[in-house]
């Protein structure tokens, strides 16, 4: 339903540069930023997030974005207490990740109004699909960018494979930055959920970085 000769192009905002001008430079046209971060639609309408187009000229047009339902994911939580699934040390102050598909709800997709028609059905019809768990995007031959065949095709990847992904699929042309490059605004969120946070030296007492959500 894709054309499957695609490449992406790997970008980050939390390194120097300015990759949304390098993408136009090179003809790029269609950007997939950050998620948005709740159901209000003016975050789509920002073109800060989501998925959105660039025209000839750099102005964006949104086309749509996933959506975190946090009502449903505190709901989740609460759930998790009272049956004692919540299990944690309280000294443990490890940022804690949790793979909540579609299927449950916390996760949604928001369509934008300039989206065309025809587009909005197919993302309609994936959207029910993954909803309902005949359309699995991981059940595929999947081989990372180093030629390792993650998947051959004949299963489906567990929750804790996709919770644990940290290597890029072959068709992504990109890297994942080390911590050295990343900027400092960006550096606290990545020493709790970055996927190499275990390997960082620690932080010098007294430094905060204050992180304002720039790490895509």
């Amino acid at each position: 339903m894709t054309n499957p000769r695609a490449q992406i192009e790997l970008r980050w905002s939390c390194v120097a540069g300015m990759p949304q001008a390098d993408f136009l430079a090179d003809g790029i046209r269609v950007v997939s930023n950050r998620d948005t971060p709740t159901q209000s639609k003016m975050y789509l309408d920002f073109c800060s997030y989501g998925t959105y187009l660039m025209d000839s000229r750099g102005d964006l047009v949104p086309l749509a974005s996933p959506v975190w339902v946090w009502g449903k994911f505190y709901a989740f939580v609460i759930r998790s207490i009272l049956s004692g699934g919540w299990k944690r040390d309280k000294a443990d102050t490890t940022a804690l990740n949790y793979w909540l598909g579609m299927d449950s709800g916390v996760i949604d997709i928001g369509l934008s109004d300039k989206l065309p028609e025809g587009v909005r059905q197919m993302a309609n019809l994936l959207k029910t699909g993954m909803e309902q768990g005949f359309i699995d995007p991981f059940a595929r031959k999947i081989i990372a960018q180093d030629g390792t065949v993650k998947n051959d095709g004949t299963r489906h990847f567990t929750p804790t494979e996709v919770l644990h992904m940290d290597w890029l699929c072959s068709n992504i042309a990109g890297s994942i930055p080390p911590f050295a490059d990343i900027l400092p605004v960006s550096q606290r969120m990545v020493r709790q959920l970055g996927i190499y946070r275990d390997s960082i030296p620690a932080e010098k007492e007294g430094t905060s970085h204050e992180d304002t959500g720039h790490l895509r």
